[in-house]
């Protein structure tokens, strides 16, 4: 399996050493290229690398790009999947503008995409506050974290890696990516939903760890309307929620659970 790999390990429990083995979870570098036209010649760029576990690849970079506006959905031709290597190459007659380039998208595993000037920046790139068509139940969202672990197989057997999951608002399981890092996790759930074109006003996102600005941003250019996670979310998650109308539900466990936005939106 290319997302576990067996090491040698020295267990040490109850005065006793073991010599063993134990799984872990994989990391290694994805770079993610774009390949389209410009006055009939073909422009090749590597717009990001990131530290990823392997799988679900081509669902990452859809997400990424997508979520980022690097591309639009219907201008995407096909995904190239290689070693470590993905390329997107965008529709005859689809000229991406240089300003998409103008980032730095190195990211780690751990920290994602830093540095962006937050609600200001939002606002001018055409980001609209979310009209919430649905509310969700709280005795649902307390099921969340319980059937989201059920279905985290490589977590199970490594305990190395975050997972993020959707749900419709009336908690009827959609999909699940796992990834050693939070960003690639959701970045990978978000290109399985574009793939089976499902319509994201009718979803609830749940993390495995905290909630960032980055994680609210993507939620917020795909028009999700609830998050919920099992950590806390930060200080600029919560006020760019509120500005733009994202439920976020925080510390969720079997009995208990923080909203810290979207209040009327939680029955």
């Amino acid at each position: 399996m290319k997302e576990i790999k067996k090491v040698q390990i020295m267990k040490y429990a109850s005065g006793k050493r073991l010599e063993t083995e134990d799984c872990v979870a994989v990391e290694e570098p994805l770079e993610m290229r774009l390949v389209f036209d410009r006055n009939g010649e073909s422009i090749r760029r590597s717009v990001a690398v990131t530290m990823r576990t392997p799988g679900n690849d081509s669902d990452l970079v859809r997400g990424f790009f997508i979520g980022e506006k690097i591309i639009e959905k219907d201008e995407i031709e096909n995904i190239e999947v290689g070693e470590n290597i993905v390329t997107v190459f965008a529709k005859q007659g689809v000229d991406i503008h240089d300003a998409k380039f103008t980032r730095n998208f190195f990211m780690t595993s751990s920290c994602g995409v830093c540095g962006k000037a937050a609600l200001d920046d939002l606002t001018l790139s055409g980001f609209e506050k979310i009209v919430h068509t649905r509310q969700i139940q709280i005795s649902m969202l307390l099921e969340l974290s319980h059937r989201s672990l059920e279905k985290q197989w490589i977590f199970e057997k490594t305990g190395g890696l975050h997972a993020a999951s959707a749900f419709t608002c009336d908690g009827d399981f959609l999909a699940i990516a796992e990834d050693v890092g939070r960003h690639n996790a959701f970045d990978k759930l978000l290109g399985i939903l574009i793939a089976n074109d499902h319509r994201f006003e009718d979803t609830v996102i749940f993390l495995s760890g905290r909630v960032s600005f980055e994680l609210v941003q993507k939620a917020i250019s795909f028009r999700v309307p609830f998050l919920a996670a099992v950590g806390a979310p930060s200080s600029l998650a919560i006020q760019t929620a509120e500005a733009f109308n994202v439920g976020v539900a925080g510390f969720l466990g079997e009995n208990r659970v923080n909203i810290y936005s979207g209040f009327d939106n939680f029955l």
